[in-house]
């Protein structure tokens, strides 16, 4: 399994600048790696500060309704 199998949400056939270039060598070097990864550091702490409050919010009692009634439709399959 790679990397990019492991993160929750990422596209297995899509390479990451950071896992990308690690398997090519990384031409540029350690830097290059560390310099990927504040940014990768950066950009999730951005995204959470942003996205957690939503996250975090109760679903609508109209799709909790829709996913059950599709749960029960496949159990009877």
């Amino acid at each position: 399994m790679t990397e990019q199998n492991d993160r929750k949400g990422t596209d297995p056939g899509r390479e990451t600048p950071t896992t990308a270039s690690a398997a090519r060598g990384s031409p540029g070097g350690p830097k290059k790696m560390a310099a990927d990864s504040a940014f990768d550091s950066w950009l999730r702490g951005k995204l959470h500060a942003i996205f957690d409050g939503v996250a975090q919010e109760p679903l609508p009692d109209e799709l909790i309704r829709l996913i059950e009634q599709d749960r029960d439709r496949n159990e009877k399959k």
